[in-house]
């Protein structure tokens, strides 16, 4: 069993735990679009490494920062074998390669680094959030959203968290949009307005 962002679960059968929390090392490297990151390191770690070194470089991973990024990548590039070897993409082989990318890394070794591919972004991202109720014509407000969803604008990452809520005293139900811009405010103001003016974003959302 190793431990390195994944839920835990139990097992009756004997096991070892390799715990590689320690190894929490991001290298980046700027002129070759990469950086190497250790399976120790978090989300969080990997997106500050990567703005210290340079604010217009990115990873697109997920928004749970303190998640280990072994938990959230699960395949690799090098692994350290059963007989102690430490394997890269050259001396394990393109079959050994493609297994660890496709099926988990936890089958065939213990992954130990992760080499990742940086994507430009623009020095400034807006982010919103806007919270419908049922009261407030969440349930049209979310049907709407499903029709027009896959057509916004590409530079436009959206999600909706459905969950329970109390207002004044009574139980509804809220929809939560959480949205990812990569360009100003201004801009996605007019895309919203155009292509989903049923949620009435404002500048202060």
């Amino acid at each position: 069993m190793i431990t390195k962002g994944y839920l835990m679960y139990e097992i009756e059968s004997p096991f070892i735990m390799v715990d590689l929390s320690k190894l929490r090392s991001v290298k980046v490297d700027i002129e070759d679009n990469s950086a190497w990151i250790e399976a120790g390191a978090t989300i969080g770690e990997v997106y500050y490494s990567i703005y210290e070194k340079r604010k217009i470089h990115a990873f697109p991973a997920g928004l749970c920062t303190s998640l280990g990024v072994g938990g959230h990548i699960t395949g690799g590039a090098r692994i350290v074998d059963a007989n102690g070897r430490v394997l890269d993409r050259a001396v394990m082989g393109e079959d050994l390669f493609w297994d660890i990318r496709g099926v988990g890394g936890a089958s065939f070794g213990i992954i130990l680094q992760w080499k990742i591919k940086l994507v430009p972004v623009p020095a400034t991202v807006t982010v919103f959030t806007v919270t419908k109720s049922l009261e407030q014509n969440g349930t049209k407000i979310l049907h709407r959203w499903q029709e027009v969803a896959d057509n916004l604008d590409e530079d436009l990452f959206s999600r909706v968290i459905i969950q329970t809520a109390t207002n004044n005293g009574e139980k509804t139900v809220t929809t939560l949009y959480n949205s990812v811009f990569l360009g100003s405010a201004d801009r996605l103001l007019q895309i919203m307005e155009k292509s989903f003016p049923e949620l009435e974003l404002n500048r202060k959302d």
